[in-house]
């Protein structure tokens, strides 16, 4: 994505270059040469965090415009989302056919699939979680959330709302480096976190769990999701799966180690957390709070105390 931008913005500076009225076979070598310089300055820039994430930025704020500007003043559309605020004429469907050595199909085909936001991509846990927050705003206005492995949509729903937050990740760029096993925050030292579906990838789920509570502050709230296969009573794991077809295979998909299974609120609380459920069937049928894309994508999210 990054090089991609930097050919772009290269191609488009060095644009003008063709428009020298001198012969065109004179025109390919300073044309060449001020697209090579505009691409390694853009080259350069997009290694910066900062820059790069003001670019992400400027994107989704460019889009977000074009689908108000489109759908803004249509208040009979039949749906609604609840993270970009806007109505819509339908969700769009989770393109896991596109993916078949990422996605395991057979996931997918009792789910409900056209479940994803067209201008912001939510999906049913974004939305419950968004609009879970809308109606009880007061428990998270004046708290400071860590957000691990943060989801466009919900960020937009925070940064329009006002509210403080960190991002945190070990791989993709955010405030924070942290590996959600071993933070290196000190005890007690977060008023809120939000984690959804990264318990499934760390290679110790139980040590994410107790490092979550150590990090809490007393009262602090974390809100968590992650796959729950309704059809098992316990977690499903297993340490001899180690490729990514058989990780496809046996959890749904190539990067996960583990799916979850019915127990999962005694599961938590069994880590000492006070545990309450954010049920999706408790919201509008206009947010599509339902089961999807895959079968272990439940509309149900946990809210949990310390």
């Amino acid at each position: 994505m990054k090089l991609l931008i930097a050919l772009l913005a290269a191609a488009v500076l060095a644009a003008p270059v063709h428009w020298i009225p001198i012969p065109p076979v004179f025109r390919l070598v300073p044309g060449a040469a001020v697209f090579a310089f505009f691409f390694c300055v853009f080259a350069v820039l997009l290694r910066e965090p900062r820059t790069y994430n003001a670019i992400r930025s400027m994107r989704w704020k460019l889009r977000l415009a074009w689908f108000r500007r489109r759908n803004g003043g249509k208040r009979d559309l039949p749906y609604a989302c609840p993270c970009c605020g806007l109505r819509i004429r339908a969700f769009s469907g989770f393109p896991y056919r596109k993916h078949p050595k990422r996605y395991n199909p057979e996931r997918y085909r009792d789910a409900d699939n056209l479940v994803v936001c067209p201008c912001c991509f939510s999906m049913p846990r974004h939305r419950i979680l968004a609009a879970w927050f809308q109606a009880h705003f007061e428990e998270i206005r004046d708290r400071r959330i860590l957000y691990f492995a943060p989801e466009p949509s919900v960020r937009l729903w925070l940064k329009a709302h006002r509210v403080a937050f960190q991002t945190a990740d070990l791989y993709q760029e955010a405030d924070l480096k942290l590996d959600l096993q071993d933070t290196g925050l000190p005890d007690d030292s977060v008023q809120a976190v939000i984690c959804n579906h990264v318990l499934e990838h760390v290679d110790d789920y139980a040590g994410a769990l107790r490092e979550l509570y150590r990090i809490l502050a007393p009262g602090g709230l974390l809100f968590l999701s992650f796959p729950v296969d309704l059809r098992l009573e316990d977690v499903r794991e297993d340490p001899s799966i180690v490729t990514e077809n058989a990780r496809r295979e046996a959890f749904g998909q190539n990067d996960h180690r583990r799916v979850f299974g019915r127990n999962a609120r005694e599961l938590l609380e069994h880590y000492g957390f006070r545990a309450e459920t954010i049920e999706g069937n408790s919201f509008p049928p206009e947010i599509k709070p339902v089961i999807g894309p895959a079968d272990y994508d439940i509309n149900i999210l946990f809210r949990l105390q310390k």
